[in-house]
């Protein structure tokens, strides 16, 4: 037992080393909302789906992907603190009427099991998560705005009629944590 425990802490220790070695980042946290991350991989295969469908890349998309992956998250978070569910039946549902248009796109379902070189059980698996949070926002933005019945021309009078100094003041919080590891000489 004793050998299997220190077997293991040495294949740690030649992993750790490997990733240490590395010159690229992989991917950065950006932000954290509950327990749920936005990655900057997420914003910048965004950023690159948008622009390769027209989309102007402009210096402020990069921050709007940013900002709308900050509220799907929050969103999600209070999805799952409220306790709102999605049954099966309907991720399924969701599941068959995306694959439904990913076949009319690409001709026939032969050409998208070649496409995605995966077979439509693995296709469906990959986007089964992804389609029930994406349910679960809808639900939870559905919750939150369901009974708001505001125009934006009684928002922006709201705006333009309440004193300067009414505006009330929002703190910001930040939390930064750093690892730092100096490397030994050799």
């Amino acid at each position: 037992m004793h050998r299997f425990i220190s077997l293991l802490v040495v294949l740690f220790l030649i992993q750790s080393a490997d990733l240490l070695c590395q010159d690229k980042i992989i991917d950065q946290i950006m932000a954290v909302v509950g327990d749920k991350k936005v990655l900057l991989s997420d914003i910048e295969n965004q950023y690159q789906q948008l622009t390769a469908q027209g989309v102007k890349a402009t210096d402020n998309l990069r921050c709007q992907i940013y900002e709308e992956l900050l509220s799907q998250k929050l969103l999600l978070n209070q999805a799952e603190v409220d306790s709102i569910e999605v049954t099966e039946m309907e991720i399924e549902l969701q599941l068959d009427q995306r694959l439904k248009f990913f076949i009319n796109q690409v001709g026939s379902e032969e050409n998208l099991i070649q496409y995605f070189n995966k077979s439509i059980l693995e296709i469906k698996e990959d986007l089964r998560d992804a389609i029930r949070e994406q349910m679960l926002i809808e639900r939870m933005r559905a919750e939150i705005i369901g009974s708001i019945s505001v125009t934006p021309s009684e928002v922006k009078s709201f705006y333009k009629n309440l004193p300067e100094d009414s505006i009330p003041y929002v703190n910001s919080e930040i939390e930064i944590d750093q690892i730092v590891i100096y490397p030994s000489t050799s």
